[in-house]
């Protein structure tokens, strides 16, 4: 998908009737059918009566809006007509968005307004005869806006139905805005919340859930984007970038993992959380970890649950065709393969569970408010004051270096050690390219940093396929109890051939590994680089 264009729009002409612009930071929550009482009372008694919306998306006949993460359409909000586009705000905050809105006179798109909001690439392509209606939602909203002097935020509880193509999906939510002041404040009214009600984090807009009711669709899987930060970006707002990357990473693929679980949702999510927490390791000296270090040990959790997953995917989808090769036989590759399966399913279901809970919407919460607020920065000393102005580079270009050092001494212990080791050279692989990635430009000219990237990715491969083999026996270990005892002899019979084969395998890919190793040392980053 690519990545969300933000307009510019700057003054519109005479010609709007009126132009509402909001740049705000909003965050949803799923709340099951029923639950209007616990809602209302957590939305607060002084709720406006309810309103009547009735609207309809606009897009191309190839989406050129969805595509670049745009969103257009027509509202009837209790008889009074608007037209509304919507994006990724231009502050880099995950949960912002903009909007602009103009009054109508009708329900054909205002296309002037909607130009104003285009990238250059399609702004000509889009006429009226190009645009037409892809789905529409009904629903009624009851809102609460709440005012004091940190902020202004307003809570609003939608009922309603999502319709397209004959189909409808059901719309029960509630949308918490901030629409000036304090994040803080703002946080605290949507922890408020879900201590009085048990919602669940909910990352798609209608529009999202509209496309996908339109095509048929389950939400896709998401990787990171790339991401280069210039090395002489101040400090802090390198971490802070660094940090949005991952977070916005984590969220992206929240709707793949609960509403279709296919392995490479699981893998994007662990990968995003890896990343999130090793950018947090490698700037710790310069970070503060008060009122952090629950969030950081609850991602940690999750990323322990969804790794259950993630080892049945790998086992299923790669290991296993691996030893069936080898000799395993029909019948014990088919024991192996139901078996885990039913433990996958069942492991699935309880990180899906832990991830629709309102305990990791209360994590996403507070994980925004902590990246946002900027307080993870020391200013505990005076010297910590050149925090604010030090650059990236000089920070970031020693603590590389110590990686890079840390990995190339727990690569040469494991020549001569065990597949133990060569595990403890897979993480600080991993450190070192999760970490160290967005920055490797400011190891330039010295070190090529394309280069760098993809010698790390072999050496990660490598050593992950060595990984991959030696948690066979403890996965199989854990498989077993789930097996059913009618099954269990043909399971133990599997699991001693596996628990061979690994062995047999282990010479060969450590092999491997070494070369990889030896490939990524010549590289060559170190002090004097």
């Amino acid at each position: 998908m690519e990545q969300g264009w933000v307009p510019n729009v700057g003054v519109l002409g005479d010609g709007f009737r009126r132009v509402l612009v909001s740049s705000e930071t909003e965050i949803k929550f799923a709340v099951e059918k029923g639950r209007k009482p616990s809602v209302m009372e957590g939305i607060g008694e002084r709720a406006r009566e309810p309103s009547t919306y009735e609207t309809i998306y606009f897009d191309t006949d190839n989406l050129a809006l969805r595509r670049h993460r745009l969103e257009l359409c027509v509202r009837n909000r209790d008889g009074r007509l608007t037209q509304k586009m919507k994006a990724r705000a231009q502050s880099g905050n995950v949960l912002a968005c903009q909007s602009h809105e103009i009054v109508l006179s009708d329900l054909q798109p205002n296309l002037d307004h909607a130009r104003a909001w285009l990238p250059p690439n399609i702004r000509d392509v889009i006429s009226q005869s190009s645009l037409s209606a892809r789905f529409r939602t009904s629903f009624s909203r009851i809102s609460h806006q709440f005012k004091s002097d940190a902020c202004i935020t307003r809570t609003s509880f939608d009922e309603g139905y999502i319709e397209a193509t004959g189909q409808s999906e059901l719309i029960s939510e509630v949308e918490v805005k901030l629409r000036d002041g304090s994040l803080g404040s703002y946080t605290k009214q949507c922890l408020s919340f879900l201590d009085r009600v048990p919602a669940a984090l909910l990352v798609e807009s209608k529009a999202e859930r509209g496309y996908r009711l339109a095509s048929g669709e389950l939400p896709r899987v998401v990787k990171a984007s790339h991401l280069a930060v210039p090395w002489n970006l101040p400090l802090p707002e390198a971490i802070l970038r660094i940090l949005r990357h991952s977070f916005q990473h984590f969220l992206d693929n929240h709707p793949a993992v609960t509403l279709s679980g296919e392995p490479e949702s699981i893998h994007q999510m662990r990968v995003a959380i890896r990343r999130l927490r090793s950018a947090i390791r490698m700037f710790s000296p310069v970070l503060r970890f008060e009122g952090a270090n629950s969030l950081l040990e609850s991602l940690k959790a999750l990323f322990a649950k969804l790794g259950e997953v993630r080892e049945a995917d790998v086992f299923v989808g790669e290991t296993l065709p691996c030893i069936t090769q080898a000799g395993l036989g029909a019948r014990l590759e088919s024991v192996l393969l139901r078996r885990i399966t039913a433990f996958r399913d069942h492991v699935y279901r309880e990180a899906r569970n832990e991830l629709m809970s309102p305990e990791v919407a209360r994590l996403v919460v507070q994980l925004n408010d902590w990246i946002e607020t900027g307080n993870w920065l020391k200013a505990d000393r005076p010297i910590d004051v050149l925090l604010v102005e030090r650059s990236a580079e000089d920070f970031a270009v020693p603590r590389m270096r110590a990686l890079y050092a840390k990995l190339l001494k727990q690569g040469s212990k494991a020549r001569n050690g065990t597949l133990d080791d060569w595990h403890r050279t897979r993480v600080a692989a991993k450190k070192l390219r999760y970490a160290g990635e967005p920055l490797f430009g400011a190891l330039a000219p010295k070190i090529d940093a394309e280069r760098l990237s993809k010698q790390l990715s072999r050496l990660q491969t490598s050593l992950g396929r060595l990984n991959d083999l030696q948690t066979v026996t403890p996965f199989l270990a854990r498989v077993r109890p789930y097996v059913q005892a009618r099954s269990r002899r043909g399971f133990e019979a599997a699991e001693q051939f596996c628990r061979g084969w690994s062995v047999a395998a282990a010479a060969i890919l450590v092999e491997h590994a070494e070369d990889a190793m030896e490939g990524f040392a010549k590289i060559g980053l170190d002090a004097s680089a």
